[in-house]
């Protein structure tokens, strides 16, 4: 998987993506798994796949708002495929699901990501059941756009 931080410089953040995507291909990798657009355009992203000669051919796209640039899953659904179809990515993740609005959980100190087993302890069947009806029509919707969530 792809993933990183977007802090310096645009020059230096274009050549370091395209130096790990030089060296994942060097070491024998042919496809690769994208987490974010890196603060790149999905056209730009595409390009530096096809300089190495890798494929993305999954992407983490997360449950949550978006923005224009790098939309998510609760943003406009035929952006997301659009992008993913420029970047090549035929199978869209969720990578981890949301807090349910009326679940008041968040992390202790130095929990991090791990609050999710609390939350999932928190929730009800019915929190189950609007979470898998979310999650279909997301699918029904990506499919419809050539896609596989």
């Amino acid at each position: 998987m792809i993933t990183g931080s977007t802090s310096g410089p645009a020059d230096q953040t274009n050549a370091a993506i395209d130096r790990i995507n030089a060296q994942i291909s060097q070491i024998g990798y042919r496809s690769v798994e994208l987490a974010g657009y890196l603060g790149k355009t999905p056209q730009q992203l595409r390009a530096s796949f096809d300089a190495a000669g890798v494929a993305c051919t999954s992407a983490h796209v997360g449950l949550a708002k978006g923005s224009a640039n790098e939309p998510k899953l609760l943003d406009d659904l035929s952006k997301v495929a659009a992008d993913m179809h420029v970047i090549g990515a035929g199978h869209v993740i969720c990578p981890a699901m949301s807090t349910p609005s009326d679940i008041n959980i968040t992390p202790n100190p130095g929990e991090g990501f791990r609050v999710i087993s609390r939350v999932v302890q928190a929730m009800t069947i019915d929190h189950w059941k609007r979470m898998a009806g979310q999650f279909n029509e997301i699918g029904r919707k990506l499919k419809a756009e050539g896609l596989v969530f």
